[in-house]
């Protein structure tokens, strides 16, 4: 998943009409990210809770695609959802 921290809302890029797009229109969302180094044992997950909203507004379209949000696969990744985090967990994971 292509996602992008901008100020304090989660940007997600994705296809229009994928799974993620379709379920992610105007929901309460969990986002999940973690990162583990299994050389030092250590690593970190946070969790966030937020209402999840399409971008349809032609500005913040242009701006959001000039975000560091570089799909890998193919085919096209157009589409921008926003959550705005209402809740907030993490931990670090360490020997």
């Amino acid at each position: 998943m292509n996602f992008h921290l901008d100020q304090e809302k989660i940007v997600i890029r994705t296809a229009g009409g994928s799974r993620l797009a379709t379920a992610a229109a105007d929901a309460i969302v969990a986002f999940e990210t973690d990162e583990y180094d299994p050389a030092t044992r250590t690593g970190w997950s946070v969790t966030a809770v937020g209402r999840a909203r399409t971008v349809d507004d032609p500005e913040e379209l242009t701006r959001l695609s000039r975000l560091p949000l570089n799909p890998w696969a193919t085919g096209g990744r157009e589409h921008f959802i926003v959550v705005v985090p209402e809740q907030l967990s993490g931990r670090r994971i360490h020997r």
